[in-house]
């Protein structure tokens, strides 16, 4: 049953049961053998429809308000003891607090070691110290390196599927790798957009603006 519910984003049973003629059969047609299960089903889900199957916390996720969290939203306190909003992410910002996403990761981390080993060895060679923010963006043997989807390692560019899209992109730039970066999501691949992206990049598909201004972008 749960494999004919539109995978529409928000949609509800209801609207699942309109869509879909199967569906409906399944639990409107007493002549269909699963009928009596189908519709027990079918009347439980309706009532659990809505309901918080449990409660979780952003791992990076920080509130910031200007007095009291109390003053501002229900809180609890997790297992660990920290104290946690009762709102989801729209209600508190519909209630005026700042949320934070602070994300800590061991890529950071490797690069800062690369970075100071790497001045190691320059001091001894009598070199300047490499400074991360100095590093062009538009060094060809970098974007060669992306082109061939040698990116193992590389925050957010190493899984397969960012590779075989890298491959077929050929970035030449560091706009087309935030645009991957910013494309490579569920709703975006499952609307095509990767590909109509790299097919524009190429001119294999016209880029159209909603706005004659946009093209100077």
């Amino acid at each position: 049953m749960s494999k004919l519910i539109p995978k529409t984003p928000g949609i509800t049973l209801s609207q699942a049961l309109e869509q879909e003629p199967q569906l409906k059969d399944l639990i409107s047609n007493p002549d269909n053998m699963d009928y009596e299960d189908a519709t027990e089903v079918w009347e439980m889900a309706i009532k659990l429809e809505g309901i918080c199957r449990n409660v979780g916390k952003h791992a990076g996720g920080v509130l910031i308000a200007p007095h009291r969290i109390t003053d501002f939203s229900a809180i609890y306190c997790d297992d660990e003891g920290h104290r946690v909003s009762q709102f989801d992410k729209d209600d508190v910002e519909a209630v005026g607090l700042v949320k934070f996403d602070f994300l800590g990761l061991r890529n950071l981390t490797v690069i800062d070691a690369a970075v100071r080993n790497i001045n190691l060895r320059r001091a001894k060679e009598g070199k300047d110290a490499l400074v991360l923010e100095d590093l062009p963006l538009d060094d060809k043997k970098a974007y060669k390196l992306l082109q061939d989807a040698k990116t193992t390692a590389v925050f957010q560019l190493e899984s397969m599927g960012m590779k075989k899209y890298l491959a077929k992109l050929q970035p030449t730039n560091i706009e087309d790798v935030i645009a991957m970066c910013a494309l490579y999501r569920p709703g975006p691949l499952d609307a095509g957009m990767v590909e109509m992206y790299i097919d524009r990049k190429h001119g294999r598909e016209e880029v159209i603006y909603d706005h004659p201004i946009l093209s100077r972008f």
